[in-house]
């Protein structure tokens, strides 16, 4: 390696033995010799623990590698792409920790990351400040060949502040062919997306922030590139949890998942201007997509179709749902005729439109023939519900068609089973 990567932008480097240089200000100081956790002039780390051990400052420096030890200015007006880039390279085959320091802004165009290894980015307290019409951050194979060998590595991203500058179809994030992967503790505005997850198997979405972006916010489906089908390239048990989207006017989901199995949204928040819908679930023709959960969900705005719009296939479970205004509360069109879904804990459903009492969208429900008490995919489809006080989904004044499907199915709970 040319040069050593900076211990959290240290301001130290090493070419051959490693030597201390003056140390930066402010938070990147670096202890003088006497102190404990000091680099003394002899190329050793001192740690300030009592039974540490001194030991190289190359290596200490190695732990975590700093894009400003790559070039990069982080002053909010250099494009550091490159250097970016440069730093992503230089992480080892077996994986690292790319560290962009708190209190700078990195403009780029777009960053390209390595498939062949797994790589954590760490920026508590730094901002990306995307410009074009790309991704800011992309990790995507060319065909299905590539992707199969680049799902078994991690691509993670922490702390950081995605700003966008309404540049049409410009992203934060776009990640293919992960296993595992983290999105934790971002932010995401003024984008045209925020985040673009694809064949990401296992992927987390956690305690993450979207606002104000334009056309989609958090988005997990099947990859697209040759080669990859509904089938075989897909976001299987990837989660969104504890996250909220401020959504932008007339912007299509908060959170849109497409030939996707065991996907969860838990603990989440839709709210902001009026979207078409808050989640938008397809599973696309996927014949092993049969499974897809929201648990605990709190809506505030009022989307132009439904709160939920599901295609689905399969089980759906819809589990605990707040919302004030009225709304519709899910739109099952397009569903498979054997989709079962699951409906409880709504504990205050409000009018659905000013001059009715509507609730659900039931285009393709009243396709289902008859109600059972098993589950016979080739003969139709039920729904089951419970613990939705004061509503009965058997009248049919409570249906945006102004009808029930025969095969509602109630499950009421403890004793008045």
């Amino acid at each position: 390696m040319a040069a050593a990567a900076g211990f959290f932008g240290s301001g130290l480097a090493s070419a051959g033995n490693a030597t201390a240089q003056a140390p930066r200000s402010g938070a990147d100081q670096l202890a003088t010799p006497s102190d404990p956790g000091s680099a003394d002039f002899g190329g050793n780390f001192l740690p300030p623990f009592a039974d540490a051990q001194p030991r190289p400052l190359l290596s200490k420096l190695n732990e975590v590698y700093s894009v400003l030890d790559f070039g990069a200015k982080g002053d909010g007006e250099s494009d550091d792409t490159a250097a970016i880039e440069r730093a992503y390279s230089a992480l080892p085959l077996s994986g690292g920790v790319l560290f962009l320091p708190p209190g700078r802004s990195f403009k780029v165009r777009q960053v390209n990351l390595p498939l062949n290894r797994p790589v954590w980015t760490w920026g508590y307290g730094a901002r990306v400040l995307a410009t074009s019409e790309t991704p800011a951050f992309r990790r995507m194979p060319r065909e299905q060949g590539e992707a199969q060998r680049a799902v078994a590595h991690n691509c993670s991203f922490y702390g950081l502040a995605f700003i966008g500058n309404g540049t049409p179809n410009q992203m934060a994030l776009q990640i293919g062919a992960t296993y595992n992967s983290v999105i934790q503790d971002c932010s995401f505005s003024g984008l045209d997306t925020a985040v673009d997850l694809q064949f990401c198997l296992m992927a987390s979405v956690r305690s993450c922030m979207a606002a104000s972006n334009a056309t989609d916010s958090f988005i997990a489906r099947h990859g697209d590139w040759p080669g990859a089908t509904t089938s075989n390239a897909q976001s299987n048990h990837t989660v969104f949890q504890s996250c909220r989207v401020h959504s932008a006017q007339g912007s299509q989901a908060a959170f849109k998942l497409r030939a996707s199995s065991g996907i969860g949204i838990y603990d989440c928040i839709t709210e902001g201007r009026n979207t078409i819908n808050n989640i938008d679930f397809d599973y696309a023709g996927s014949t092993t997509t049969r499974l897809f959960t929201i648990r605990n969900l709190h809506s505030e705005n009022v989307p132009e179709n439904a709160i939920i719009k599901c295609a689905g296939a399969g089980i759906v479970t819809v589990d605990g749902v707040y919302f004030q205004l009225p709304t519709i509360l899910i739109d099952s069109s397009g569903s498979q005729p054997a989709t079962i879904f699951h409906l409880s804990r709504v504990p205050y459903w409000p009018i659905a439109r000013p001059t009715t009492q509507n609730l659900l969208n039931t285009n393709n429900l009243m396709s289902w023939p008859r109600a059972k008490l098993k589950a016979d995919p080739g003969t139709g489809a039920w729904i089951h519900w419970d613990m939705i006080p004061g509503i009965d989904l058997r009248d049919s004044a409570n249906w945006v068609d102004g009808a029930a499907p025969r095969n509602l199915i109630q499950i009421l709970a403890g004793a008045r089973r």
